[in-house]
């Protein structure tokens, strides 16, 4: 039976289309030693950036309600609220929370580092749980000498004692903190629980539920299939490796087809010539 030669390019190509929907589908199970460089991630923390802010005003809304605290002469708007530094390291995002709060008829600027905590206090394998993510969730608030000058600080909005708080014990969610002073509680929405847990996981080398996965994955695939191999992103199960190796076997068995129809092609070209 004759094959066409470019039948073996469209198989070819199908190719590195199929191992990348593979790999795809195989979270943890690849190491990606570059991914906490690329760009496509400033957008995910953009994003996250965000909704922590959105979180926070609601849930402080929601525990003064109000969209304005007062204590003693100062004053602070919830809507001024914004999140200028954010640096997600492990199971914790470490923030500058900042807003404008008036105090005496004067508007001043204030702003303090706090720290939350979340997942369920472990490592990747054990954040799922009957399938879902669970997120204990704690505003930490860290020392005073990361914060600005100011009567009113930031911090006070979740150590008032309307708002759950404890200091390392059941509260906390189990969390010991012996660091901060006073912890506010809240919980997550799990849609940004998974953003957070997924963005973590990608700055450790397991960006699968990331941004941009399938184009790595297909980068992957394409530098395998062509035995290139730049070794940036590495298979680190046994069944990523059993089928890492297939594929190369595969695309090379793919290209000498390829090449053996092309040769043949040419000579029955050049026969019927003669003839």
């Amino acid at each position: 039976m004759k094959f066409r030669s470019y039948y073996f390019i469209l198989a070819y190509i199908g190719s590195v289309f199929l191992f990348a929907g593979v790999y795809s589908t195989m979270p943890y199970e690849f190491y990606h030693s570059t991914v906490k460089y690329e760009k496509v991630l400033n957008n995910d923390i953009v994003n996250i950036r965000n909704n922590i802010t959105e979180v926070l005003k609601e849930h402080l809304k929601q525990s003064y309600q109000s969209d304005t605290v007062t204590i003693g002469k100062n004053s602070l708007k919830i809507n001024t609220l914004r999140i200028w530094d954010i640096e997600i390291k492990g199971r914790n995002a470490k923030f500058l929370l900042v807003g404008d709060y008036f105090s005496s008829n004067l508007q001043i600027f204030n702003g303090e580092y706090l720290t939350l905590y979340f997942g369920s206090g472990g490592g990747r394998g054990d954040t799922m749980q009957n399938g879902q993510l669970q997120y204990v969730t704690m505003i930490c608030c860290n020392d005073t000498s990361d914060r600005f000058e100011g009567d009113m600080k930031i911090r006070d909005l979740f150590t008032l004692k309307n708002i759950k708080r404890g200091k390392g014990g059941p509260d906390s969610g189990g969390y010991n903190c012996p660091e901060c002073i006073d912890c506010g509680t809240t919980m997550l929405p799990d849609s940004l629980g998974q953003k957070l847990v997924a963005y973590s996981n990608a700055l450790e080398g397991f960006p699968s539920y990331s941004s941009g996965n399938f184009e790595r994955m297909f980068y992957l695939s394409a530098v395998t299939i062509t035995t290139v191999g730049y070794g940036d992103i590495v298979p680190i199960t046994p069944k990523a490796r059993l089928l890492i190796s297939i594929e190369a076997i595969w695309g090379i068995i793919l290209i000498g087809l390829f090449l053996n129809s092309l040769a043949n092609r040419v000579f029955r070209n050049k026969k019927d010539e003669t003839l």
